[in-house]
């Protein structure tokens, strides 16, 4: 017995966190079956396509079984100029204890097959980096959540099906926006910018002469 719990324990050490504070997500509903969203859930959707949702690490603590993630978030039609909500998650290093969050561990394909060793597998499906959920809305109609997520674990789509036909409700894409180099490299490129610009001004004015 404790042999098999030094063989879990190492198993843990090999899953890590892929994130920095700092990182900044956004999310943007590309899908909208408006039909099947009200025949799902009994009412309309509360977004449209083009809507985003975004998300800002603000706090990574990392613990010996689990990581504790703090974020600022922006829900849609939400102006990104205000503060947005602070919400919490957290992810577990042994897969044993999977939260169905939009972040997970890499080995991103490991860490979903070896949670799907626990889970029930008449509600939830693994296939490589994605996870499949089956859920009942509060009206009592069936349907599947899906998440996949890239090799770094971070939730790149999101899309809930009708249970049966197989169509998409609703999808949302997107991903890890990273800024090189911080606001200094934003500055440069601005900076670049407006010299070429005044330099073709320039040169166009020599030619019209």
């Amino acid at each position: 017995m404790c042999f098999n719990l030094n063989v879990k324990a190492q198993d843990d050490e090999n899953f890590y966190m892929q994130l920095d504070e700092g990182d900044e997500f956004v999310w943007e509903v590309v899908e909208l079956n408006e039909y099947y969203f009200k025949k799902t859930f009994g009412s309309e959707p509360n977004f449209e396509i083009g809507d985003k949702i975004r998300i800002v690490i603000t706090e990574l603590i990392e613990r010996e079984i689990q990581w504790r993630i703090t974020v600022e978030r922006w829900d849609y039609k939400e102006n990104w100029g205000e503060r947005g909500d602070v919400i919490g998650y957290t992810v577990y290093r042994n897969p044993d204890l999977f939260v169905d969050n939009i972040f997970i561990p890499s080995p991103t394909d490991d860490y979903l097959q070896k949670a799907m060793e626990v889970l029930d597998d008449n509600i939830y499906d693994v296939s490589g980096n994605s996870i499949t959920k089956r859920v009942k809305s509060e009206i009592g109609v069936d349907y599947r959540w899906k998440k996949q997520f890239d090799l770094k674990g971070f939730m790149i789509r999101e899309a809930i099906y009708t249970y049966e036909l197989d169509i998409v409700i609703a999808m949302i894409e997107g991903g890890h926006r990273i800024i090189p180099f911080g606001f200094y490299f934003i500055g440069f490129i601005i900076f670049a910018l407006l010299a070429l610009v005044i330099i073709s001004f320039k040169k166009k004015k020599i030619f019209i002469r």
